[in-house]
């Protein structure tokens, strides 16, 4: 049996930013793409205005990495395109302002969707997904 030497100290941190970096993208989406809060709040009046507030730490995070969104723009213009539709939408709109509320969370999602897309590997989303999906599992058995 061969003695293999212990990573270097950089991929072990780099190694465990991942594992932070996917912990942190499974519970933003729990958040976000479930209703969970109106869930646990039993619909209150405060449960917009937490969703909406739950949109920061993906911009944040989006912002912190914002060259991995830039990659992923170049590859895929078309999203980038939509997302300029959807500002452009409010000048034609009978709400302008719930528009660009609206735009904000699509702006915002979306930016999420390509950051996780440019930084993960495959295995890396695979483990999101299984991730994501063992947590839906849980809150779904704790709500029955």
């Amino acid at each position: 049996m061969a003695i293999t030497a212990p990573p270097p100290p950089a991929a072990r941190a780099d190694s465990s930013f991942q594992a932070l970096f996917y912990l942190v993208s499974i519970f933003l989406l729990l958040l976000v793409a479930t209703d969970l809060i109106s869930v646990a709040l039993n619909r209150s009046s405060i449960v917009g205005k937490l969703n909406f507030a739950m949109l920061w730490p993906m911009i944040a995070m989006s912002a912190l990495f914002f060259r991995y969104i830039l990659r992923a723009a170049y590859a895929s213009p078309a999203l980038v395109a939509l997302h300029l539709l959807a500002l452009i939408s409010a000048f034609w709109s009978l709400q302008p302002v719930e528009t660009i509320e609206r735009c904000f969370s699509l702006i915002a999602t979306t930016s999420f969707a390509m950051l996780l897309g440019s930084i993960a590997t495959p295995r890396g989303l695979a483990f999101l997904l299984a991730g994501f999906g063992a947590a839906m599992m849980i809150v779904s058995t704790l709500a029955i």
